[in-house]
């Protein structure tokens, strides 16, 4: 079956792989490549509205991208592929997203043994994506539970846990029968086991061959089509499973694994911060409104870990200082020092490595020529760190960015019952040199309570500036872009009586912040973020990528005792 005219939209190394895969094939004619990160989504517009009768396939950023893209394809009469799944699914009956799952030879032969009736049980494990590894275990798990639902409808989440930051175990009842599912971000496999009467049928791919075994009879090896082949095949051949409505559905299958896990899923890579509203996953016009200036957070003389260290809280401590600051800093320091000299970002730095005694002082330094995976668990427990957060912030998928490592701690924190200790918020200042392991980790919130007791002697000005700019909720959007509330959080609503950004954010940002200043009260939904005044709505801003904006429900510093 030829295909019409085919227009491909790409960022970078997709745009080429597709591309050389549609120029072998006698099927299609390449209309036109676009690089999605020059053109955007408005070259897609474009050139579909001069050819409605072309074809089109999509590689997105990410689902952010793909659900603005998903709305445009769904208006569009044509035949349409997107990669990867929106973040939210809108309707379209031409539009399918790519699964390389579900264009493997072996699913028609596991839909014949399905229909059979003869299933007593299953086990499904995949590793990563069809095209290689997960950016993180939601990619991956969307992909299983599209597998999952190819082969059943009625689909219930019995069981749900995540046994590390990178793997997910799943107890399903599907169609009454029980699914057994392990999800692993990393890898690039897939192994499904058919329980029977007869025996067990077993089906696996691992991105070169696929493989079906049956009861009495000789593993049978199938050669895999690549899965760009695979993926353009889909224009001429739609795959079942593969359309927007069973995206909705393994969407709302991933709300309900949530929800028996109580805690988000990890977050994937870090999404690189976009400059306007759209690099928050909002769209919109906003209201007339004065730009937020910022509220800085108050700047200890030296970092509280010193302080800490110096009053006996800590048994170590790692600073790094311009040059002209280390003779302040070595006075605060008691016991041995190790120094170090090096350059960040161009700038000469010194490196202090104190401790009760040389000998940890040198572990402690000696440790930093190592790998950052290596030291993690030895650096935590001589600088003091509780276990369980080390523990934690080892297992991340990412450990370099600021603000993935707050998105993460905040994934892993319950919801409730209450709001976070405010004495945890470290969006905007740390009291504490470590991420805990959640927003509710008693050890660390001990930790930071005993910091506080030093500066009632101390340093009370200091202690004063630093409760009155703690506490209440923040929408954080990135570490440099977050929101500040003197209020409560209820759910996915705020309320409050004023709000701050912490630094100088781009314009949009600043325009934003000055908006919302303008109410009370800001609902955070999957599908808008609403800001009300006195109950009536001010304005409306659609969600374009709902995984973009997390509400971390701190407490008023009004219920903090620094007492032990």
């Amino acid at each position: 079956m030829a295909l019409p005219p085919l227009l491909l939209a790409a960022h970078g190394d997709g745009a080429r792989r597709w591309a050389e895969v549609a120029k072998r094939s006698r099927q299609v004619a390449l209309l036109a490549a676009i690089d999605l990160a020059a053109g955007g989504v408005e070259g897609i517009e474009e050139v579909l509205s001069a050819r409605p009768d072309a074809a089109i396939a999509v590689w997105a950023a990410g689902p952010r991208e793909a659900t603005r893209v998903a709305e445009q394809l769904g208006r569009h009469p044509g035949p349409a592929l997107l990669h990867p799944p929106p973040a939210r699914p809108p309707p379209g009956a031409h539009l399918q997203v790519v699964h390389g799952w579900l264009t493997l030879t072996g699913v028609g032969a596991l839909e014949r043994l399905f229909s059979s009736r003869a299933v007593e049980s299953v086990r499904l494990e995949v590793r990563g994506l069809p095209e290689g590894p997960a950016p993180g275990l939601a990619a991956a798990l969307h992909h299983a539970l599209t597998v999952v639902r190819r082969f059943g409808r009625s689909i219930e989440v019995s069981h749900a846990v995540l046994v590390t930051e990178h793997e997910l175990a799943l107890t399903l009842t599907v169609d009454e029968r029980p699914w057994h599912v392990d999800v692993r971000a990393r890898g690039r496999a897939l192994a499904l086991a058919v329980q029977t009467q007869e025996g067990e049928y077993a089906w696996a791919c691992d991105g070169v061959s696929e493989t079906l075994r049956r009861p009495r009879a000789e593993p049978r090896a199938i050669p895999a089509t690549s899965w760009e082949e695979r993926c353009l095949r889909q224009l001429a051949q739609p795959a079942k499973g593969c359309g927007m409505e069973d995206a909705r559905c393994v969407r709302a299958l991933i709300d309900a694994v949530e929800l028996r896990l109580e805690r988000r899923l990890p977050p994937d890579h870090v999404i690189p911060p976009a400059a306007g509203l759209v690099g928050l996953g909002l769209s919109g016009d906003l209201p007339d409104a004065a730009p937020l200036a910022p509220t800085t957070p108050p700047a200890p003389p030296l970092p509280f870990e010193a302080l800490a260290y110096a009053h006996g809280l800590r048994p170590a401590v790692f600073l790094t200082v311009a040059p002209q600051d280390e003779a302040a800093a070595r006075e605060a320091l008691p016991g041995a020092i190790v120094r170090r000299e090096r350059h960040a970002r161009g700038e000469p730095r010194v490196e202090l490595y104190a401790a009760r005694d040389q000998v940890t002082a040198e572990a402690l330094a000696r440790l930093q020529d190592l790998e950052p995976t290596e030291r993690l668990t030895r650096e935590g427990a001589l600088l003091g760190y509780p276990a369980c957060c080390v523990q934690a912030f080892a297992a991340q998928v990412d450990r370099a960015d600021e603000s993935f490592n707050r998105q993460s701690i905040a994934t892993r924190t319950s919801a409730g019952p209450g709001p976070w200790p405010a004495l945890l918020d470290d969006t905007a200042l740390a009291l504490l040199p470590h991420f805990p392991c959640t927003y509710r980790c008693e050890r660390s919130r001990e930790q930071a309570a005993a910091l506080l007791r030093v500066l009632e002697d101390e340093d009370p000005s200091l202690r004063a500036r630093a409760l009155a700019y703690l506490g209440g909720p923040v929408l954080y959007f990135d570490q440099g872009r977050q929101l500040r509330f003197r209020g409560e959080a209820d759910g996915i609503a705020i309320r409050y009586a004023s709000v701050s950004i912490p630094w100088q954010a781009d314009d949009a940002f600043a325009r934003l912040a000055g908006a919302v200043a303008l109410g009370d009260r800001l609902v955070l939904g999957d599908a808008s973020l609403a800001v009300y005044a006195g109950g009536a709505r001010l304005f409306a801003l659609e969600r374009t990528d709902p995984g973009l904006g997390l509400v971390f429900p701190f407490g008023q510093t009004g219920t903090i005792s620094s007492q032990p």
